[in-house]
């Protein structure tokens, strides 16, 4: 990695990563950094591509950012999501499927700027039951509310804020109250951003005249 960071000398850091695979495969940064070296200095979108997702079977946090970035590179934006999607399916997955949707709605979200994307796989994160997850209840219920402080804020959708809350509190009733405060707190905000949003347009359109001046005397 260094030789190839620093001195561009990619047959020897490739030899490196090969020599480095052969004593683990499944080592989660090994595979990443392998990746990167194929896909930015070599150009190999498949054989990096084959690195990314080994590790995000072993570590959907720390991998997907990667991924995805592979995929939005290489693909339309719809092709990319429904690639993610299967690839985030795998049987062979030791990481749960939520984990990945989760941090690519994150991904999608925070780099991107894309809001439908995002809730596409906010919204997969809660069809998965608590009980089927694989993860913990407390964690599950985490990435829920994450959902619902999105629609609040990036979609303005309060009333589907407010149902998603709920669900979170149906699924995982001992989510602790601070917690809930707090998500409660993001919604009132959310409230108040789109009342704001509203008054400036429509002040906006007053400003203008809206169409609402009289006809010039003549």
């Amino acid at each position: 990695t260094v030789m190839y960071d620093h001195f561009g000398e990619l047959a020897a850091a490739e030899k490196a990563f090969v020599q480095a695979t052969a004593l683990d495969e499944e080592d989660l940064e090994l595979n990443i950094r392998y990746g990167a070296l194929l896909f930015k200095g070599k150009q190999e979108t498949a054989a990096a591509m084959a690195k990314f997702v080994k590790a995000l079977g072993n570590n959907a946090v720390v991998s997907t950012p990667v991924l995805a970035h592979c995929l939005h590179q290489t693909m339309e934006t719809s092709q990319a999501h429904n690639r993610f999607e299967e690839l985030a399916e795998r049987e062979d997955s030791n990481s749960p499927p939520i984990l990945a949707y989760h941090c690519y709605a994150m991904y999608l979200l925070r780099e991107r700027q894309d809001v439908p994307g995002a809730e596409r796989f906010f919204q997969k994160c809660c069809d998965i039951p608590v009980g089927e997850s694989k993860v913990l209840p407390q964690m599950y219920a985490q990435m829920v509310l994450n959902y619902a402080i999105f629609c609040a804020r990036e979609t303005g959708n309060l009333d589907r804020a407010r149902q998603v809350l709920d669900y979170a509190l149906h699924s995982v009733p001992d989510i602790p109250k601070e917690v809930v405060a707090q998500v409660e707190d993001q919604l009132r905000q959310g409230a108040e951003q789109r009342q704001r949003a509203l008054h400036e347009a429509l002040s906006s359109v007053m400003g203008s005249g809206g169409g609402t001046e009289p006809p010039p005397k003549s």
